[in-house]
């Protein structure tokens, strides 16, 4: 699943689960996301983001940004690059 994708662009899943964020949830969850597009507009690429919610948190679909900057502010925020995700389960 997903070993042989023709996309050049690649695609990132931002995992941002509760109880990794300490404080108001969704004031919390939308400083992520502000902060996921600025590092994507650093990169020239579209800065625009897709989110599904889940039973722990929310998903962030995006492109590629520099993940070691994101990990200096977030390091308990998991980032998939390549590896299956189940994006939604009801």
């Amino acid at each position: 699943t997903g070993e042989h994708h023709s996309d050049p662009d690649k695609t990132w899943i931002v995992d941002i689960d509760y109880k990794d964020l300490e404080g108001d949830h969704d004031m919390r969850i939308n400083e992520i996301i502000k902060s996921v597009q600025k590092l994507i507009f650093e990169t020239g690429r579209d800065d625009s983001v897709h989110t599904i919610p889940t039973k722990n948190g929310i998903h962030v679909i995006c492109r590629p940004f520099n993940l070691k900057k994101f990990r200096e502010v977030y390091p308990n925020i998991d980032v998939h690059k390549d590896n299956p995700i189940l994006l939604y389960c009801p």
